[in-house]
């Protein structure tokens, strides 16, 4: 089955993938891949960061170890709201 994905979709959708890798992508990436700004994934971003599930860094999005720990609440996190 396909499906067309919506903007509420797509960070998601990226997230999802791009935490799964340990050593995380370059930040510009989600821009690049999805067409939206960064901001897109303000504020779960700044949550994740702050309960140390992602590390700080505005150029790599990456889990940290608890994240990597604890991935599908850290993607979950990510979910649209619908």
């Amino acid at each position: 089955e396909q499906q067309v994905l919506t903007e509420n979709d797509l960070p998601f959708e990226f997230m999802l993938n791009a935490l799964r890798l340990t050593s995380g992508v370059p930040a510009k990436l989600f821009s690049e891949r999805t067409g939206l700004s960064l901001e897109a994934l303000e504020p779960v971003m700044g949550f994740a960061k702050e309960k140390k599930l992602m590390i700080d860094d505005e150029n790599i999005l990456c889990a940290t170890e608890a994240g990597q720990r604890f991935l599908n609440d850290l993607i979950g996190l990510f979910l649209p709201n619908k």
